[in-house]
């Protein structure tokens, strides 16, 4: 079975959100591997802190391991990034994610590298984002808080607002945001 093209990331994260019925964020991303069947197994992957998560599919059980030793924000992108995989990807059956530094993130997610990332990963990060981040939600949300604060006085606090609401890291919610062209440069 051949992967997922990027396009169907939307309509798929959002197949989920109705399917679970999730009516806001922050999106439970944990409970939803979970009601698929997933059994989640966080451990601090001490032999290799950078070690973010893996998505091991057997015969008949799926388990994705979690690094217990980082942040929640980073965890709950992990899960969401091992349910793309899980999702776009169905013909491997083992993903191993490698933690990376903040700086190489925006290449992840965006797709803009030199060849450091491959397609699947940087598919598995775009539905991460959609499902955690939908697009809907957040342009809602952001044009929300746009009209609550019109002289627009403090933008970075605007954005650590949301992404405490979608509980997403800050850096994943400015990458959103651009994405989405909610933000034309990202904050300095």
């Amino acid at each position: 079975m051949m992967a997922r093209p990027v396009q169907d990331v939307q309509r798929l994260t959002q197949s989920l959100i109705d399917r679970f019925s999730i009516p806001a964020p922050p999106v439970p991303v944990d409970q939803i591997a979970a009601q698929l069947g997933i059994r989640l197994v966080y451990m601090p992957f001490s032999d290799n802190p950078r070690l973010s998560g893996m998505l091991v599919r057997e015969e008949d059980t799926v388990k994705m391991g979690i690094n217990s030793a980082q942040g929640k924000q980073r965890q709950r992108f992990t899960i969401a990034h091992e349910l793309g995989h899980f999702f776009l990807d169905p013909a491997k059956n083992v993903w191993i994610d490698q933690g990376i530094g903040s700086a190489q993130i925006s290449y992840r997610m965006t797709g803009e590298s030199s060849g450091l990332h491959t397609a699947a990963e940087v598919r598995a990060n775009k539905f991460a984002a959609a499902l955690l981040m939908p697009a809907e939600w957040l342009a809602r949300d952001f044009a929300e808080a746009q009209r609550q604060n019109t002289e627009w006085e403090d933008e970075d606090a605007v954005i650590r607002s949301l992404a405490a609401r979608y509980q997403v890291s800050l850096q994943a919610m400015i990458i959103r945001l651009l994405e989405l062209g909610l933000l034309e440069t990202a904050p300095q």
